[in-house]
Formats: structure tokens, sequence, C-alpha cells
């Protein structure tokens, strides 16, 4: 229960359902303790009565009034902060970004479990199998697998691609009068138009990028 201003409770289990047993409540002193306390204020008109219990209805304790705790009522929400200009951009150029890739994470993450869908059904795995071992156990393995033979496939075509570019500069430099062997086997570095000391040189039967 949320309570929106100070409230007697009992201090053994806070419960706000209360009742007077006995007598000697003071009206005058109750009146004045409401004006400035509120609700809680009232507990003043048993200020000075001795046989006045108040009896919790949830836990069954008898107290005297000056034992009540006062519960106060949870403080108001602060604000929201206000968002500076850069703020408001930063967070419009994610949703923009959001917006943009979204398309393609969705795609992605389609393509994935078309993947994982399709190990599932070629290994065979059955309900009770991803449910006592986890997907990701037998599936990660699968996948890793098919990854690592991705890459070991990209890296042959890289080097077979290499070989064939090595064989048209060598064939330019023997057409072009040179010699075969002086032909670098990578492209030399450049990070602008003059080559720096120490790297290889363009050939010069070839165009400087």
């Amino acid at each position: 229960m949320t309570i929106t201003e100070p409230t007697a409770a009992c201090p053994k289990c806070s419960s706000t359902q209360l009742t007077v047993a006995g007598k000697g409540f003071g009206g005058a002193t109750a009146f004045v303790g409401a004006a400035l306390m509120g609700p809680a204020g009232l507990l003043a008109g048993f200020l000075g009565s001795g046989d006045v219990r108040i009896i919790c209805l949830v836990c069954g304790s008898r107290l005297k009034p000056t034992a009540l705790k006062i519960l106060q009522p949870p403080p108001e929400p602060s604000p929201p902060k206000e968002l500076t200009e850069a703020e408001l951009e930063y967070e419009a150029e994610v949703e923009r970004r959001l917006a943009r890739d979204a398309p393609r994470l969705a795609a992605e993450a389609a393509a994935y479990q078309a993947e994982i869908d399709a190990i599932i059904a070629e290994k065979g795995f059955t309900q009770s199998d991803l449910a006592y071992y986890g997907t990701d156990a037998l599936v990660r393995p699968v996948l890793q697998e098919r990854w690592r033979e991705a890459d070991e496939k990209r890296v042959a075509e890289n080097i077979k691609a290499e070989k064939m570019r090595v064989a048209e500069r060598r064939q330019m430099a023997v057409a072009s009068g040179f010699d075969p062997d002086s032909v670098p086997l990578v492209a030399p570095i450049r990070t602008g138009p003059e080559v720096q000391p120490g790297l290889l040189k363009w050939p010069p039967w070839t165009k400087r990028p």
C-alpha cells in the first residue's frame, strides 16, 4: 500500500490497521496534533493517558501510543533532466542508425536462426536433446567447425588471388624487358606522394596509384 501522508503503523509488522482499546483520548490535543502533523498528529490525543493501548489488527500487538512508528510517504520524484542540444543530437543519431540498420540486423538474425534450424534438422536433434543439453551446447560446435572451414576457404582464395597477381606482374615485367625476379611479391606501402625511405619502390612497368 502506498501512503501519501505520514501514517501511524505497528513497529513490529508495519501494519497500519490499528484500533484503540481503553479511555483517555484527548480531543483538543489530538486536534492540535492533527493540525500540525496531519493524520499522524491524532496520536497526540493519547499523550498523558496511561490506560490506552493500541492494538494491531494484523499481529495482535498491544502497544502504547508512544510506541507507534510513523511511516513517511515516499519523496516526490524529481523532474526529468532536460537534455542538452548535444545529447538530443546524439539520441537522434542513435535512432537514425537503428532505423537504418534494423533491416540488415533482422535479416542476419533470420539467416542465423535458419542456419541453426538446418543444423538441428541435419543432425536429427530432438526437442528432448535440446532441452537436456541446450541448443548452444549442441549447435555451437557445428557452427564453429563451419566457420573454421569458411575461414580456411577464404584464406586459400586470397592466397590464390595473390599468386595470380604476382604472375601477372611478372608477365608484365617480361613483356617490358625487365628481370621478372625483381618483381616484389606484394605491393609497396605508400602513405603519400613520395615513397617512404626503406620501402620497396614501385616497379617502372606498373602505374602508381
